[in-house]
């Protein structure tokens, strides 16, 4: 494995492991916990821990956005 990250410090924080978003990009990662805000589209909650990051398929999301 060449990168890992849980999302989570010791002190039960979360964190985006030195990642940040490209504004100019089409997608926009979300840190969260919990079931994602679209119905049916997302995880209930994180593999492992807390913490996870997705970004948003749905509206306003078009076709051809990239995320990096």
């Amino acid at each position: 494995m060449l990168w890992a990250c849980n999302f989570e410090t010791t002190d039960g924080s979360s964190t985006l492991c030195t990642m940040e978003t490209v504004m100019s990009a089409g997608f926009q990662w979300t840190l969260w916990s919990g079931p994602t805000p679209s119905v049916d589209t997302g995880p209930a909650k994180a593999f492992n821990g807390h913490y996870y990051i997705y970004v948003e398929a749905s509206r306003p999301s078009i076709q051809g956005d990239m995320a990096e």
